[in-house]
């Protein structure tokens, strides 16, 4: 799921209070603090991969909605000429050839 752009300011709005707070615990956390950062940044880099990797799949799905329509408007002209053509048939056999020869079967 994607994240609007105000629920990752809130998340940074987050994040900001956290650091703060950690900084006021003063040097003795200095060591914890850094830990929670470096799993922010991770998580981070995490959140930045999956949402590119959305992004790809979005553009592969587009590309592959662009092909399929393309490959549907090639079948819509093929059945049209096969259609153009049946249609010449059909005139030609009104004409009575095979009519005709149905009736001195029948």
């Amino acid at each position: 799921k994607r994240q609007g752009p105000e629920e990752e300011e809130q998340q940074q709005q987050q994040q900001d209070q956290q650091q703060q707070q950690q900084q006021q615990h003063g040097k003795r956390h200095h060591h914890h603090q850094k830990e929670e950062q470096e799993q922010q940044k991770e998580q981070q880099l995490l959140q930045q991969e999956e949402e590119q990797q959305q992004e790809e799949e979005e553009q592969q799905q587009q590309l592959h909605d662009k092909h399929q329509y393309n490959h549907q408007e090639e079948e819509q002209e093929q059945q049209q000429e096969q259609e153009e053509e049946h249609g010449e048939e059909v005139e030609e056999e009104e004409g009575g050839g095979r009519r005709s020869r149905l009736e001195d079967t029948l």
